[in-house]
């Protein structure tokens, strides 16, 4: 690999512009666009066909800013991009990039596609553990019944714990469905995370979703999430707009290091 040199992706634009935004990526290098068509590769050029990697925490946190820099500024400027996480090269000259661009064109097209005037937002939903125990031993029949047992306390704090975990994860998985249908009207597209109940956590995260959304859509999102915030004992977390990172099929727009 000795004298090779590479090409640095940040993203893929829909726009044929041929231009350069100056020393502003990454270690400053110079950013530009090689066109294909009607669609652009940001990019910068690499002196070697390397990843940029540091064991320094700074340095890398100062690394992946610049990177998400560069991609919000392409964002800004041309819409919705297809953004590529840190270290996306392609080895050679920027011939490789064009080649690249022509053999995935209708691929890249359609993602551009799929994603235009769309972002991505991320939605946790937390839910206050006592006020839901509270409502479960105030309305549970398996309750009720508990207490016209006449056992000791030991058996009854066991069976009264198995008792409680069953109502609680009916009870989530009600309100998860709920809420699921309610976001599901607003958004394009909508992925589940992981996400672990337990009884220890004042806050339980009951929600961890991805979503695609239009961007003409995202103040009917926020209308419904005010909503479920407005519950008792529920509390939602709204974080973005990013790009659609979670949404885009990069094993179809793979690159080589």
């Amino acid at each position: 690999m000795k004298g090779k040199k590479g090409t640095y992706i940040y993203c893929l634009i829909n726009n044929e512009i041929k231009i350069s935004f100056g020393n502003i990526g990454i270690k400053d290098k110079e950013v530009y666009t090689i066109p294909f068509k009607d669609i652009c590769a940001v990019v910068h050029r690499c002196e070697h066909p390397y990843p940029h990697e540091s064991e320094d925490r700074e340095d890398m946190v100062e690394l992946v800013t610049s990177h998400q820099h560069i991609i919000d500024m392409a964002t800004e400027k041309f819409g919705t991009v297809i953004p590529f996480n840190l270290n996306r090269i392609i080895e050679g000259k920027e011939e490789e990039v064009v080649e690249w661009l022509k053999k995935g064109y209708t691929k890249i097209k359609n993602t551009l596609k799929e994603v235009k005037d769309k972002a991505e937002f991320e939605i946790q939903i937390f839910i206050d553990r006592d006020v839901l125990i509270n409502r479960i031993k105030e309305g549970s029949e398996e309750f009720k019944r508990l207490k016209e047992l006449k056992m000791g306390p030991g058996k009854t704090y066991v069976l009264g714990q198995r008792i409680l975990r069953e109502e609680l994860e009916k009870k989530v998985d009600s309100f998860c469905k709920s809420f699921y249908a309610q976001i599901s009207k607003c958004v394009d597209k909508l992925q589940i995370k992981k996400t672990e109940w337990t009884l220890m956590e004042e806050k339980q995260r009951i929600m961890n979703l991805s979503c695609l959304i239009k961007n003409d859509k995202v103040d009917e999102l926020k209308a419904v999430l005010k909503k479920i915030d407005d519950l008792e004992g529920f509390h939602v977390c709204l974080s973005g707009p990013w790009q659609p990172y979670n949404f885009i099929s990069y094993s179809t727009l793979t690159l080589s290091y």
